[in-house]
């Protein structure tokens, strides 16, 4: 899935040989994707469209470009550029929606999506505490916490809707912050919409998990990131 390059080179430069063949990824986006499972054939949503759209990419490659893959944001802008990635990658089973009122409107689109998807990836807006390159000089504003944990209370309650029963939702954050992670997590069980799912860690995934969490330690070779697994439950939350 993933290849390490030792010593250090530059990827571009690298990258232009292979003629789109291979995208640069960080690890834990590679094994965030894994998590979620989609497999061939499933209609599956990313919920963030990420900076740069690998987690789309790797879905789709999950999916061997089968099935139904749904990317929803509310950046029009950041959609279009990921759909000239997706294309220049040859991936034709993708559908990029651009949410209303930045995901908080309401959506007649997501509306007929509602329960019918079989798994959800919640790239939920963070601080970005864990990864390494925020310590190299590119440091980027982020809002304060109180409005990313608000963002992503709502990114969470509204992807949740489009899980069908019985499905999969996986959020995950590049965040090294307790109330980013396990907190928003029991948050959202404790709420209304989560009500009717329940953490559930998946079986056959070869990477150790903290509990129900996918959290490594985070190091010199390696960024900190939180992926959580959850299934809804037959039957339940309706609205």
């Amino acid at each position: 899935m993933g290849v390490r390059i030792e010593p250090p080179v530059a990827v571009g430069a690298l990258l232009e040989a292979f003629d789109g063949d291979v995208e640069p990824m960080d690890e834990g986006a590679q094994l965030v994707t894994a998590l979620v499972g989609a497999r061939p054939g499933e209609s599956v949503a990313l919920w963030g469209a990420g900076a740069a759209g690998g987690k789309a990419l790797a879905l789709a490659a999950a999916m061997e470009n089968k099935g139904k893959l749904l990317v929803v944001d509310g950046d029009e802008t950041r959609l279009a550029a990921l759909g000239l990635r997706l294309r220049a990658a040859g991936v034709d089973n993708a559908q990029c929606h651009a949410a209303a009122g930045g995901g908080t409107a309401p959506d007649p689109w997501l509306k007929r999506k509602k329960r019918s998807v079989d798994r959800v990836l919640v790239d939920a807006p963070c601080s970005g505490g864990g990864l390494r390159r925020r310590d190299d000089g590119r440091r980027c504003a982020t809002p304060p916490l109180e409005e990313l944990l608000e963002a992503q209370a709502a990114a969470l309650e509204r992807a949740a809707r489009l899980v069908r029963p019985g499905g999969t939702l996986v959020y995950a954050t590049s965040s090294l912050d307790d109330e980013e992670n396990d907190g928003q997590v029991a948050r959202f069980l404790a709420s209304e919409p989560g009500a009717d799912f329940a953490l559930a860690p998946p079986e056959g995934f070869d990477v150790k998990l903290d509990g129900a969490y996918l959290r490594p330690e985070p190091g010199a070779e390696r960024d900190g990131y939180f992926a959580a697994v959850l299934r809804r439950q037959e039957g339940g939350w309706s609205r």
